[in-house]
């Protein structure tokens, strides 16, 4: 793990063989690389530029999340982008790697409620059966629209 990451808690859940943290810039290269890869499947934004942290999910150009396995390879990039109450989410997964994606969108479903306002997580271009992950609903052939748990400000008395 690079030295600016070490501070700082990867979004994984337990049970989960992948991690994903925001892209640091000293990882850049080795991303680049792994975009450069043939086998990739890509859904989105396809021109989602690659940025460092210290972009959020708000600004002009949004966040990009990289996943890796327990050994630290790439397994996935991520770009998150928000605007008008919902989280554009685009992805570059190995094509014999669905698991991966599905994972992923897991993972970025559960840690999104702490990190935004948004409601809606949006992925165009996606033909791979998300139904299974979430309130997942199919909008048209290859666009699918998660719903986000609303953010944790219940009072104590809703606690449980």
């Amino acid at each position: 793990m690079s030295s600016s990451r070490q501070g700082e808690r990867p979004w994984s859940l337990l049970g989960s063989s992948l991690w994903l943290h925001p892209l640091a810039h000293e990882d850049l290269s080795r991303w680049r690389a792994f975009l450069r890869r043939r086998d990739l499947v890509r859904a989105g934004d396809r021109e989602a530029p690659l940025k460092p942290k210290g972009a959020g999910l708000g600004t002009l150009h949004g966040m990009t999340l990289v996943a890796t396995d327990p050994m630290g390879a790439p397994a996935g990039v991520f770009h998150l982008r928000g605007q008008d109450g919902e989280i554009a989410l685009s992805f570059a997964v190995p094509a014999k790697e669905a698991r991966v994606l599905r994972e992923a969108i897991r993972l970025i479903l559960a840690a999104l409620p702490s990190r935004t306002r948004s409601t809606r997580v949006r992925v165009e271009g996606c033909t791979e059966n998300l139904a299974q992950i979430g309130d997942a609903v199919r909008e048209n052939d290859d666009t699918w629209i998660f719903a986000l748990p609303l953010r944790e400000s219940t009072s104590a008395s809703h606690a449980r």
